[in-house]
């Protein structure tokens, strides 16, 4: 039986050379469809979600009765956590913002996350008002500078401000009425005696539930039992029934164009092989061995364009169409792969 497959291949090889190249070229394209409908299929449940989804926040908040023990969280661990989350959200993140306590003066950070760097956030730039003077810069963040914005009652005319054992360059003074105490710094500048009782993250999309589930994760392996944990609102990632209505989907697609390929093609090479299956009958093969070594020459066939199919879809074609279809992505996954393949090869 090996011997007959052996044989067949070399046939197709040498002698139907065409013919195989189109099986496998028609088969790979069937692949790369049934991908591409299952990773779109599920963008658009997504998007759905997106909608009607209001939730585009997420605020670590110190527990009270940490605040009664005079327990806060410090600077390190907050850098810390947000140098470890801030990579993986940053396709989705609008800027992040820190509260803290210093002495007398209320302390604000609010920075963006771009490249790998922090940068002035959008609301710095564009909604802090000032009196006089200006807001620290992309160079004031890169090069570490002590810098702020601060509260009128902060100046005392010789440009500069003590906080902790920190001394700032005062950039410009805040023109907002009830900060008369407060200032804006870059977070990697803030004051040695920082309090910080509040983080929040605000974000251009909601989260997906995996991407909660980091966040809570990092969040109690820095922060311990020290802050409230929010409630997920984003978006969940299967829903039972979305899963269903998108495998269903994929698989009406996959019948239908794998079923007008293999039909065509499968038929055509059973009509080639008629001669060969008489010959073999006649030196004592039965159906059902025939049978076999047929469908195991296709399932060998099968399983090598699906293999190719799939990562010209994850490697060549994904990366392209990401930017299009933004959470396409997260659904294209290697349990998916694994499902989808199930179903292909069955």
């Amino acid at each position: 039986m090996f011997e007959l497959m052996k044989n067949n291949f070399k046939d197709m090889l040498f002698r139907q050379k065409k013919m195989l190249i189109f099986i496998i070229l028609a088969q790979i394209f069937s692949v790369i469809i049934i991908m591409f409908s299952y990773g779109v299929v599920n963008h658009y449940n997504t998007k759905v979600d997106v909608a009607e989804s209001s939730s585009l926040k997420f605020i670590f908040s110190l527990k009270q009765e940490k605040k009664d023990e005079g327990t806060y969280l410090e600077y390190e661990e907050v850098r810390n956590f947000f140098l470890t989350i801030l990579p993986c959200v940053e396709n989705k993140l609008n800027y992040f913002y820190v509260d803290a306590q210093c002495g007398e003066y209320h302390a604000m950070s609010t920075n963006g996350y771009k490249n790998g760097k922090m940068t002035v956030s959008y609301q710095m730039k564009n909604k802090v008002s000032l009196l006089e003077g200006e807001k620290f810069s992309e160079e004031d963040m890169a090069l570490g500078k002590y810098c702020i914005v601060a509260g009128k009652n902060m100046i005392d005319g010789s440009g500069r401000v003590i906080i902790g054992d920190n001394i700032y360059e005062v950039r410009g003074i805040l023109g907002i009425d009830g900060l008369e105490n407060d200032f804006f710094v870059p977070f990697g500048s803030m004051p040695s005696n920082a309090k910080i009782d509040y983080t929040s993250i605000f974000f251009t999309k909601p989260l997906l539930e995996t991407e909660y589930d980091f966040l809570v994760e990092t969040a109690t392996r820095f922060y311990g039992d020290k802050i409230d944990i929010p409630e997920f609102e984003g978006i969940k990632n299967e829903s039972n029934y979305k899963a269903f209505r998108g495998i269903m989907l994929v698989t009406v697609v996959l019948i239908c164009i794998c079923a007008l390929n293999y039909c065509i093609i499968y038929r055509y090479i059973f009509e080639k092989r008629r001669r060969t299956f008489a010959i073999c009958r006649i030196c004592g093969g039965t159906r059902i061995m025939l049978s076999i070594v047929y469908m195991v020459e296709m399932l060998i066939v099968s399983v090598f364009t699906l293999i190719v199919g799939t990562a010209i879809f994850h490697y060549i074609i994904l990366p392209d169409i990401s930017n299009m279809f933004e959470y396409i992505s997260f659904y294209c996954s290697k349990e998916a792969y694994v499902k989808i393949s199930s179903i292909y090869v069955v």
